[in-house]
């Protein structure tokens, strides 16, 4: 039941970043919108519950791993556009 929390957690995480991202900057794709959050939430979920459950873990991690996922589709960790 504890991972079902995370995932929950997770998942309103990674797709108000997602929505954020790709609404909010004029940008979107359903089939990358649903795989990319997707897969950040379940590794934030993963995080938060190896952390014993910890929701500040889930929700960091799932942020975090949700910009790195951004800055990586948008080639900002390069500068390039």
């Amino acid at each position: 039941m504890i991972f079902v929390r995370q995932l929950v957690l997770a998942v309103l995480v990674s797709f108000g970043l997602s929505l954020f991202f790709w609404l909010g900057l004029g940008v979107f794709s359903l089939p990358g919108f649903l795989v990319v959050s997707s897969v950040c939430a379940l590794v934030g979920a993963a995080g938060g519950y190896v952390a014993h459950g910890n929701y500040w873990v889930t929700a960091g991690a799932t942020a975090i791993i949700r910009v790195i996922a951004y800055l990586t589709a948008t080639g900002g960790f390069t500068g390039a556009n």
